[in-house]
């Protein structure tokens, strides 16, 4: 699963993803898949005090997928890899390495207006929720279960 999760990043994006992201879909996908990926509310915290619940991780089979119907829509540009879903809004990892923001997670909100001229959806910049990856991690609260879910170093609460 992660090499052709590897394979199809290269031929889509032309860059590297960046290595925090990469560590939590693999390092312990077995026992991911053994449990729930979705979280019960779960909530991203930003720095600012905004919250954002995270209604479901998007697992690394899924993302292709994703990624093609959130560029169909417009909903996301070419250069950003979705992460999950805050109750239809999609937040996503840009990967392009020329990009100031290389490496940062972004919030895409599903509001917009359908550009007559250009015939296509037409949508709001992304907010920058965190500078990385490792960041969002840090900044989920919620439940023990959430904990437990986001967490894939093999570390609990209480322990």
């Amino acid at each position: 699963m992660e090499s052709d999760f590897a394979g199809w990043v290269e031929r889509e994006f032309r860059h590297p993803v960046p290595i925090e992201y990469r560590d939590f879909l693999f390092r312990y996908a077995a026992a991911a898949h053994a449990e729930p990926v979705m979280p019960s509310r779960a909530y991203l915290v930003t720095g600012d005090g905004d919250e954002y619940e995270v209604s479901e991780w998007f697992s690394a089979e899924r993302i292709p997928d994703i990624y093609r119907c959130c560029r169909a829509e417009g909903l996301i540009a070419e250069h950003l890899l979705p992460i999950f879903d805050s109750c239809g809004c999609v937040a996503a990892l840009d990967c392009d390495e020329r990009s100031s923001t290389y490496g940062s997670v972004l919030l895409q909100a599903p509001e917009g207006y359908f550009d007559d001229a250009r015939q296509e959806n037409v949508y709001e910049e992304p907010v920058l929720l965190a500078r990385s990856f490792s960041d969002v991690l840090a900044a989920l609260e919620g439940t023990q279960d959430v904990t437990k879910a986001s967490r894939r170093d093999g570390t609990h609460e209480g322990r």
